[in-house]
C-alpha cells in the first residue's frame, strides 16, 4: 500500500486518487562450500534470486495532470563466485577469485499522463550475462608496520534488449506510433584497481589512504520509456554509455582507554563522471546521464563499551558535499533542478545515528536478553 513518491515537497504531498501499491515477492538461495588446502582456502559461493515486483498508482501532478500506472517486473538471477584466499600467517597476503552472473528481467509497463496526452505501452526482456576475474595481494613491511596493497578486478558484461512498445498521443488528431520492435545489446568491460597504504604505529591504532576506481555498465532501456519522456520535454538513449568513479580516501582506526572505545575516521573525495541516475517524472522511470559528480565528505564512528555489563554505545555520522557538474544543456532546460552547482538528488548533506545494545545472560538459563534502541 506504498508508492514510494512524492507529487510536492512544499507542501509535502502524495496526490494518489487510487490504491497505489508496490507488491514485492521474492525467494533467495545461497550456498556456500569452504575446503582448507593448508596454506589458503578454496571457497565456492552459490546465488539465486526470483523476484515479483509490481507498481500501481493513480493520481495527479499539477505538470503532468492525471496519471495512471501499472507495471510488472519479473527477475531471476544466477550467481558463482570462486576465491582462493592465503591464510594470513606470512608477510605476504593474497586473495584471487573469479565471479560470473546471469540474470533475467521480463516486465510489462502500461503509463498514461494528460499533460501531454499519452499511453505508452512497453514488453520487454532484459538479458545481462557478466563474468569478472579478480587479485589483490599486501606486504607486511618492517614487521608490519606499514602495508601496501594493491589489487585490480576485471568485469565484462553484455546486456541485451528485447522490447515491443506502443506509443498512442491522444491528439487532436490521435496518433499512434508503433508497434515496433527493438533489440539492442551492450557490451562494456573495465579494469578496476585498487591502491591502499596502511601504517601501523602500533597493535591498537593505523592509518591509512586509499585510491580506488568503481565501474558501472550502462543501462539498457525501452523504445515507449524513451519516447515518453522525450513527450515531456527529457531526453533518454535506448543504451547509455558506463560511468566510472575514482574514490581518494584518508582516514584512521584507533582502539582507546583499554579497547574500551573504538574510533574510526575518515576524509573523501570522489569523482563521478557520466553519472547515471533515475529520473522519474509522473512516475515514468528512465535512466539518464546527468553529467559528472564531484563529492567530498567525512565519516565519523565512536564506539563505547560502557562499565555497565552488556552495553554498548556508538555514534556514527557524516557531512558531504555532491555537487552536479558539466550537465548538459538540454537536460537543465527540461528539469531545471538537474544544474551545474545543484546538488546530486537524494543525497542528504548530513546523517547521524546514535545507538544503544544491551545484552546480558538470564542467571544459568542458557538463555540472554537483547535490547536495542537507536535514533537516526
Amino acid at each position: 500500500g506504498f508508492t514510494n513518491r512524492m507529487d510536492s515537497i512544499d507542501p509535502p504531498q502524495a496526490n494518489d486518487t487510487g490504491n497505489g501499491e508496490t507488491p514485492l515477492r521474492y525467494n533467495m538461495l545461497t550456498g556456500t562450500i569452504e575446503y582448507d588446502l593448508g596454506g589458503a582456502t578454496l571457497t565456492s559461493i552459490s546465488g539465486r534470486l526470483k523476484q515479483n515486483l509490481g507498481l500501481t498508482a493513480f493520481g495527479s501532478q499539477p505538470t503532468f495532470g492525471d496519471y495512471d500506472i501499472t507495471s510488472t517486473w519479473r527477475s531471476k538471477v544466477f550467481s558463482q563466485e570462486l576465491r582462493l584466499a592465503s591464510n594470513g600467517t606470512g608477510v605476504f597476503n593474497w586473495v584471487v577469485g573469479a565471479y560470473y552472473r546471469n540474470a533475467k528481467t521480463v516486465s510489462t509497463q502500461d503509463f498514461a499522463v494528460t499533460i501531454p496526452g499519452f499511453l505508452a505501452n512497453d514488453n520487454s526482456s532484459i538479458k545481462s550475462k557478466s563474468i569478472a576475474l579478480y587479485a589483490e595481494g599486501s606486504l607486511e613491511l618492517m614487521g608490519g608496520l606499514l602495508i601496501p596493497t594493491v589489487g585490480g578486478r576485471y568485469f565484462k558484461e553484455k546486456r541485451t534488449l528485447d522490447a515491443t512498445s506502443t506509443l498512442t498521443i491522444f491528439g487532436p488528431p490521435e496518433t499512434v506510433i508503433g508497434p515496433t520492435f527493438d533489440a539492442t545489446s551492450r557490451k562494456s568491460n573495465a579494469f578496476s584497481p585498487r591502491f591502499n597504504l596502511a601504517l601501523h604505529p602500533n597493535d591498537d591504532g593505523m592509518i591509512y589512504a586509499e585510491v580506488a576506481k568503481g565501474f558501472r555498465s550502462g543501462a539498457i532501456q525501452t523504445p515507449a520509456s524513451i519516447g515518453a519522456l522525450a513527450l515531456l520535454g527529457v531526453t533518454a538513449q535506448s543504451a547509455l554509455q558506463p560511468d566510472t568513479l575514482w574514490n581518494y580516501e584518508i582516514g584512521t582506526k584507533w582502539q582507546l582507554f583499554d579497547k574500551a572505545v573504538q574510533l574510526e575516521l575518515a576524509a573523501y573525495q570522489y569523482e563521478w563522471k557520466d553519472a547515471q541516475i533515475q529520473f522519474s517524472p509522473a512516475g515514468l522511470t528512465a535512466i539518464i546521464q546527468v553529467g559528472d559528480v564531484r563529492g567530498r565528505g567525512i565519516d565519523l564512528s565512536i564506539a563505547y563499551r560502557t562499565p555497565i555489563e552488556g552495553l554498548r554505545l556508538q555514534l556514527v555520522g557524516n557531512v558531504n558535499q555532491a555537487e552536479l557538474r558539466k550537465v548538459p544543456t538540454v537536460i537543465t532546460t527540461a528539469v531545471p533542478h538537474l544544474a551545474n552547482g545543484a546538488r546530486l538528488p537524494g543525497s542528504p548533506k548530513q546523517t547521524l545515528t546514535f545507538a544503544a545494545d544491551y545484552r546480558h545472560p538470564l542467571g544459568s538459563t542458557g538463555f540472554d536478553i537483547m535490547a536495542n534502541g537507536r535514533y537516526s
